[in-house]
């Protein structure tokens, strides 16, 4: 990484992305727990756990450490 740059939104990152001419341009985050890029919903997953651990993200909030989910099918 040799520099960074922050966008109010996700069409204004593609915009510049798009824009430049080197291809060495990612939309990337610094949080994990937040997606840089819009994400369709899974589908046919069934939550089957939750860990009562908890982790704090950026931002706060409490999350499960560990979620396992289960694939229902279509």
């Amino acid at each position: 990484i040799t520099s960074s740059r922050a966008f109010p939104s996700y069409e204004e990152a593609v915009a510049y992305v798009s824009s430049q001419k080197s291809v060495n341009y990612r939309i990337v985050s610094d949080n994990p727990f937040l997606s840089p890029v819009p994400l369709d919903a899974v589908k046919h997953y069934k939550l089957v756990h939750t860990s009562e651990s908890r982790e704090t993200p950026p931002g706060g909030g409490m999350v499960p450490s560990v979620k396992i989910f289960e694939y229902v099918g279509d």
